[in-house]
């Protein structure tokens, strides 16, 4: 059924691929739910949208020859190399896993490149930027609300009566509630809440990757209005996230924020910088000496460092130093080969680098996420006298952000929709340096 709906979906879209590309975006937040309820039955489930969306996408931009020739120098050679250093891995005498396998976790590192050239070329002037990113604001509204309706419920009914009268399959909330997993902090209670997708990480990674699209919206906007609708959209946003029950939500949105800001100018470019700093830095202690839940995160955070990323630091250094193979770490590849999977205690991304392609591939994946930064900025500086450029500040904040999550966990940025959405967003960032832009935008404008 998956592979009959990409054959349709191209054939139908073939001449219309961006209302594809825009429909993806409009059912991102449910696709998660459709993996949950067909698991069951195939293995191909988790990349169920591959198949009805990307591939498709994909098949167009190849069979109509769009122009592939867009990324920056630098970021061109940082990728030539790390293509290089996956088809080494890939033939790695010291893997284990099985052919299929190592496909999986091919796929994973290379495959959503390809939605750079796809939202590269979907967005062609500041109105395409402004429809998409008042698309995907708007896209955030419903599970937002099911994901807090979801929460009160659980509140006032019981978590598991609550999340069982959503599902109507015990079975169903169990697993997307891990195991009916519950949080106490005096008297604030939070539950795993995934709203509309399969899991809590998925829903919290859609609503970060939601606030770039909606804060850019915010500044946009063409009225008080409307601009009082995306700020809606916004606070709609930071209370679902908070209220999903994932604990880094309490420490992910003040580094987004905190970049955002940065970038923004908004923290060295004022008056007083060091008073209100002084004054800043007061408040989180208050708020840490009085607030159980502040002092939980801050300590959840310590312990993820010293007895997670660092636990057993030099003898796995030694031993992954020049990498296990492609999907010996890929969440992926235990569908087809569990057996040879590596087990290992550390869970972020870094790890997951180190163990498939070793120390020169974390350098690679770290010089990449440098280079991602190092564009925006330039991009930021070539249009920073019209208001997009806040789409590129928003966008350096969500890049930081996962630079700094990548240490906790390889969800956060390798899992759905995350891994996807990255990339689309890194591809409108090059778009929007680039002359097709400008002249489009402002240069036929003023003509």
């Amino acid at each position: 059924l998956l592979i009959a709906l990409s054959g349709i979906n191209t054939f139908i879209f073939y001449k219309q691929w961006k209302k594809l590309f825009y429909l993806l975006i409009i059912v991102v937040p449910y696709l998660g739910y459709l993996q949950l309820h067909t698991f069951t039955y195939t293995i191909l489930a988790p990349i169920s949208h591959d198949f009805i969306f990307i591939i498709p996408l994909v098949i167009i931009f190849i069979a109509s020859r769009k122009n592939l020739n867009i990324l920056p120098l630098q970021v061109r050679k940082l990728v030539f190399l790390l293509m290089i250093l996956l088809s080494m891995q890939f033939f790695n005498p010291a893997n284990e896993l099985n052919f299929v396998a190592r496909l999986v976790g091919l796929k994973i590192w290379i495959f959503y490149f390809f939605c750079i050239f796809i939202s590269y070329h979907a967005i062609e002037d500041k109105n395409d930027l402004k429809k998409f990113c008042n698309v995907f604001a708007v896209s955030a509204i419903i599970p937002c609300v099911i994901g807090i309706a979801q929460y009160f419920l659980s509140l006032s009914l019981g978590y598991q009566r609550g999340m069982g009268f959503f599902y109507l399959d015990a079975n169903l909330a169990y697993l997307s509630t891990q195991n009916y997993a519950k949080f106490s902090y005096g008297p604030l209670s939070l539950f795993r809440i995934p709203s509309t997708f399969s899991y809590v990480a998925q829903y919290l990674n859609f609503i970060l990757a939601a606030f770039v699209p909606i804060i850019t919206s915010i500044y946009l906007s063409s009225s008080l209005k409307e601009k009082k609708f995306y700020t809606y959209i916004l606070i709609l946003a930071s209370i679902g996230a908070f209220l999903s029950g994932n604990r880094s939500a309490g420490i992910f949105l003040p580094i987004f924020i905190i970049f955002f800001y940065y970038q923004e100018g908004k923290f060295m470019n004022i008056k007083f910088f060091g008073i209100k700093a002084l004054v800043i830095i007061g408040i989180c202690l208050i708020v840490y000496n009085n607030f159980y839940y502040a002092e939980y995160l801050t300590k959840l955070a310590f312990d993820y460092i010293t007895n997670e990323f660092f636990y057993n630091l030099t003898s796995n250094l030694t031993e992954f130093f020049f990498g296990n193979g492609l999907g010996s770490k890929t969440s992926g590849a235990r569908y087809v080969d569990a057996i040879n999977m590596v087990q290992l205690r550390n869970e972020g991304y870094y790890w997951k680098v180190i163990i498939e392609l070793g120390v020169l591939g974390l350098f690679l994946i770290v010089s990449l996420f440098f280079s991602y930064l190092h564009q925006t900025n330039l991009v930021k500086k070539k249009i920073s006298v019209y208001k997009e450029k806040v789409f590129c500040s928003a966008f350096y904040a969500y890049c930081s952000f996962h630079m700094i999550a990548a240490f906790k966990s390889w969800v956060t940025f390798d899992g759905y929709p995350t891994n996807f959405i990255f990339f689309i967003f890194l591809g409108i960032i090059f778009k929007l340096g680039s002359k097709e832009y400008f002249d489009k935008s402002y240069l036929m404008l003023n003509k």
